[in-house]
């Protein structure tokens, strides 16, 4: 199995979404998405890494939008389509990182 197939890639996108709904600053999501994912704390490298995935992401999916919809759709479960589409898209991408 690799870390393409559509159960990874729908496990980071909950992953993703549990994140989001927890807080709306991206430091304490970074945390906790670590966390979830290690059952750590993120060092200083570790932290500054997923923050510049994070950014790398979002300017990504602004610039095509249709990608982060094709990344959203993958899986069988809905997602939640209450949150932003960029949004969700970078925090999911940065969530098959960890």
């Amino acid at each position: 199995v690799l870390l393409n197939d559509p159960t990874f890639i729908e496990s980071a996108r909950n992953l993703a979404e549990r994140v989001i709904h927890e807080t709306n600053q991206d430091d304490k999501r970074l945390s906790l998405l670590w966390r979830f994912a290690v059952s750590r704390q993120p060092d200083v490298e570790e932290r500054s890494l997923l923050a510049n995935l994070l950014k790398q992401r979002r300017k990504e999916y602004r610039k095509n939008p249709k990608a982060a919809e094709d990344l959203l759709a993958v899986g069988i479960s809905p997602r939640d389509n209450s949150l932003d589409v960029i949004e969700h898209a970078a925090w999911t991408a940065t969530a098959r990182a960890v």
